[in-house]
């Protein structure tokens, strides 16, 4: 099992599985355009797909996109 964390724009993954015990932190390099950097957004994980939605720009922007992320494809 893996856990996936999204923090402007950079998508870190741990492995629970571990065969080692330790567990590290890895960033993933992402292919395709990334989401506008925010805070405030709901983000949910259907089957291999992160999917997020809405959230707040760092400048307050209100956004109201739709952006999914694909874990299998590593691409936006």
């Amino acid at each position: 099992m893996q856990i996936f964390r999204v923090n402007l724009n950079d998508i870190w993954k741990i492995d629970l599985a571990s065969v080692t015990g330790e567990l590290t932190w890895e960033e993933i390099k992402v292919k395709g355009k990334p989401p506008i950097p925010r805070h405030g957004h709901t983000m949910n994980a259907l089957g291999h797909f992160l999917i997020i939605f809405g959230g707040v720009t760092d400048k307050n922007l209100c956004l109201n996109k739709l952006v999914v992320y694909n874990s299998i494809e590593n691409e936006w």
